[in-house]
């Protein structure tokens, strides 16, 4: 199990996720596609989300490289995880949550969770020491930041864990064609650990963009939803 976390959370993002997760996942379902009209547009009548992590059937296990088996998906092959090595090193991004959702016709997306409590949780560095990891994911960087039209920024400081999670967005919609959203769920009011209110978390998340260089043309926006919602 090395490369995953499991278990019961008792505090922070983990435990509001797996709270409505338990509760009333069809809640939190309705809360994220209703912040997205790309999302919306793209899902079939039904409209219904199928959660594959975290649930309580195992161990609300949380994925990392070995994601894209659990989505179950008929499109994602050997050759998918053969791609993902030449894109990114091995043990990326933890996912806090994954989904899968019908789109019309035979066409399946893709929901990647990503749940803070605070702001303080969206900071990070680059932990990498390996020449060559390193290089590549400098090299999938530049990739990623050229596509969405950002000029060149260091990104494997401070905000590193949100620059892996887009660029993984990048790869699953841009190099495997999958039609893939990046969930961006903020807790507001969250007593298990910070009260971080809304207006925190917006003031936070425009510092980001202007740090990273995102701005109101970049590629890859409409496939980033952003989810601010108190705990059930």
């Amino acid at each position: 199990m090395v490369n995953k976390s499991i278990g019961i959370a008792k505090k922070g993002s983990r435990f509001c996720l797996q709270e409505y997760i338990k509760k009333d996942k069809n809640k939190l379902s309705e809360i994220i596609t209703a912040s997205s009209l790309s999302l919306i547009s793209f899902m079939d009548k039904e409209m219904k989300v199928n959660w594959k992590s975290p649930l309580a059937a195992d161990d609300f296990c949380e994925y990392r490289d070995d994601f894209l088996r659990r989505l179950d998906i008929n499109t994602i092959t050997e050759e998918a995880d053969k791609k993902l090595r030449l894109f990114w090193p091995a043990n990326g991004p933890k996912w806090d949550g994954i989904a899968v959702v019908d789109g019309k016709g035979i066409k399946k997306g893709i929901l990647l969770i990503e749940a803070k409590s605070h702001t303080s949780e969206t900071k990070s560095d680059m932990k990498a020491t390996a020449d060559k990891s390193i290089d590549l994911i400098n090299s999938s960087i530049e990739k990623v930041q050229n596509y969405m039209g950002i000029e060149p920024q260091i990104w494997t400081n401070e905000y590193y864990q949100l620059a892996n999670r887009i660029s993984y967005l990048y790869f699953l919609n841009v190099e495997l064609k999958i039609p893939t959203w990046l969930v961006l769920i903020n807790f507001t009011e969250d007593i298990s650990y910070k009260n971080t209110v809304r207006g925190e978390w917006l003031k936070h998340y425009n510092i980001i963009a202007c740090k990273m260089g995102i701005k109101e043309d970049c590629k890859l926006l409409d496939k980033i939803i952003m989810v601010f919602t108190p705990p059930i």
